[in-house]
């Protein structure tokens, strides 16, 4: 009996001691350092990944229609046209590759267009159903 009751106040004193006191625990600090630099001697070359292999793919044939330039003649033909109507440039020089109409900034009721071809734009006023040439740019003037 005697036993138990020492074993009894040791454990008590155990949880006593555990709950009371004992060492406070704070986070540990990790310092990381660099490693040391490696030497042209004592350095390992990395092995090198293995690269997928790659399918040789061919070389886009050229298409059939070159790529236009900027054709000075177009442009020239279409700064003689500006007062004209567009009926006229498009019998010169053709359609245009773009379009676009908005309304007008500078007259109430007109729409205002924008001709593109390669290199330059013809600007234009639409105005009681007659399209009338009144600028044109080459790109980067405007």
């Amino acid at each position: 009996m005697k036993k138990t009751k020492i074993l009894i106040v040791l454990c008590l004193t155990m949880l006593l001691l555990a709950g009371c006191g004992g060492a406070k625990h704070e986070p540990a600090v990790v310092i990381e350092t660099p490693a040391p630099a490696q030497t042209q001697e004592t350095a390992k070359p990395d092995p090198a990944p293995e690269a997928p292999a790659q399918k040789e793919e061919p070389e886009p044939e050229p298409s059939a229609e070159p790529e236009t330039a900027f054709d000075e003649e177009k442009y020239a033909i279409a700064l003689a046209l500006i007062g004209e109507t567009v009926e006229e440039l498009y019998e010169a020089i053709g359609y245009p590759e773009y379009q676009d109409y908005g309304p007008s900034c500078l007259e109430p009721g007109a729409e205002d267009g924008q001709l593109d071809y390669t290199g330059f734009s013809v600007f234009t006023l639409v105005q009681d159903q007659v399209e009338t040439i009144t600028e044109v740019l080459k790109d980067g003037e405007f």
